[in-house]
């Protein structure tokens, strides 16, 4: 896995009017988060994009199988020779989500190129579940231009909040898209509910165990390492993210959902099956309307508190980010 902690590159030239065009075209691409372009240019690759459509729901998993395998393992705490990969992934999933107040903080960025440029934009993602209940979650990409997204959950109503320019005020919100939703609704229209820390499909439909990886990452395999299991899954490129790609849509100026090349994650829980961290490897190309399109490559780690206490921000109160974790 690459390494995150370098910094963001500074740009040490002035632009042309045609490159900064590019890339703010390229970094709404890349960011994944709504903003609609508005710009066109006609030199640009455009593939044959292939979607895979139909029912999500059957590459699920079957939890009540993974439940149970987990439940016979606890005696031994022999977790590894006696569940598979992704049921090692999915109850560690499930025991984090059945904390009272589960936090996670994620830092990343994806690289995009196109037309010989090519721009990096950072990822930057905090999801809390309050001791009330209530569910939030802040994305955000910073780079070039800025994009930030605030979510509420409450009483199975989804508030969503968005702001592209610092200072973060999100009292000034301009969607043109519903901002007010259902959790039911929110989740149509993203492909995951705020409360759902996972969002690929992983099951033993989507997992991949070829030597040589799409990803160039090792292959699905489950590992003790000290205190620790280290879980590795290469995944189905196409089943795994019906869903994901469903959100990258939904909060970009897409023409359809990008079409994957690769998805790798490594997962870090404790002998317990306690989430600690997670890393995301993932190339895809994304098309806006406008005709902007581009390859791209994301990196993203993700740190998991199970007994946070911090509590959910109101619009105004800020977040802070380390620049790595």
């Amino acid at each position: 896995m690459k390494s995150q902690k370098e910094k963001l590159p500074k740009e040490k030239r002035k632009f042309t009017k045609k490159e900064i065009i590019i890339y703010a075209a390229i970094a709404a691409v890349a960011l994944g988060s709504g903003f609609g372009v508005g710009f066109y240019l006609h030199s640009v690759l455009k593939p044959t994009i292939i979607v895979l459509t139909g029912d999500a729901d059957k590459y699920r998993a079957d939890m009540s199988v993974a439940l149970a395998n987990y439940e016979k393992a606890k005696a031994t705490r022999n977790f590894v020779n006696t569940m598979t990969p992704d049921e090692l992934v999915n109850v560690a999933f499930y025991l984090f989500g059945q904390k009272p107040t589960p936090k996670s903080t994620s830092v990343g960025y994806t690289q995009a190129s196109t037309l010989g440029l090519s721009i990096r934009q950072s990822i930057l993602d905090t999801n809390i579940k309050g001791a009330d209940g209530r569910h939030f979650e802040e994305s955000c990409s910073e780079g070039m231009i800025n994009f930030y997204f605030r979510m509420y959950s409450e009483d199975g109503i989804t508030q969503r909040y968005w702001v592209h320019d610092k200072p973060k005020d999100f009292t000034r919100t301009d969607l043109d898209q519903p901002a007010k939703m259902t959790d039911d609704e929110y989740r149509e229209f993203v492909g995951n509910y705020i409360s759902s820390a996972l969002r690929y499909i992983v099951s033993d439909k989507t997992l991949l165990y070829d030597k040589v990886t799409p990803s160039g990452e090792p292959s699905t395999l489950a590992r003790v390492d000290g205190d620790k299991i280290i879980v590795e899954l290469e995944l189905d490129k196409d089943k795994s993210t019906m869903d994901y790609g469903k959100q990258m849509k939904a909060y970009s100026d897409l023409v359809t959902v990008p079409t994957f090349d690769y998805v790798h994650l490594r997962v870090f829980m404790d002998l317990d099956l306690n989430l600690i961290r997670m890393e995301n490897h993932e190339a895809y190309f994304a098309m806006t309307n406008s005709g902007i399109g581009s390859p791209l490559e994301g990196f993203l780690n993700t740190v998991y508190y199970p007994d946070s206490t911090e509590p959910i921000p109101s619009l105004t109160d800020p977040i802070t980010y380390p620049e790595s974790i």
